[in-house]
């Protein structure tokens, strides 16, 4: 009994333990360590956690230029002083509209070698 009890104790605590699928930073956490959750009620996430090695840049493209952009192209994107090579991974469909015209939204997924990037950056997209 009392070894029966012991693995449902160890099997419960793996249970207690988040482990994220990637290496990444805690963005917000909503929880406080030691906090009894129950999960019928909670609607927020618990932690919100951001990956290091990739980030996403989004401009807004003109309709007149949308064609030039197709998934998987590569291009460069400036943050500062850092410049990384992306990869065009979504391109909208869905139009934006502006006071100056129609655009649809542009990501570039890039990975950040080494440099630690907080969203919403400001970052610059070099056209070839």
């Amino acid at each position: 009994s009392a070894q029966a009890k012991l693995r449902q104790m160890e099997l419960e605590q793996t249970y207690s333990i988040l482990k994220a699928p990637f290496e990444g930073k805690i963005a917000k956490r909503n929880v406080e360590e030691g906090q009894t959750i129950v999960s019928r009620l909670q609607a927020e996430p618990l932690i919100m956690l951001v990956e290091n090695s990739r980030m996403k840049a989004r401009i807004q493209a003109p309709a007149s230029a949308i064609n030039r952009f197709t998934q998987g192209k590569t291009l460069s994107v400036q943050v500062g002083e850092h410049e990384f090579v992306g990869e065009i991974s979504m391109v909208g469909i869905e139009p934006v509209s502006k006071d100056s015209g129609i655009f649809y939204d542009v990501d570039i997924s890039f990975p950040t070698k080494d440099e630690f990037l907080r969203a919403g950056q400001a970052a610059s997209v070099i056209m070839p």
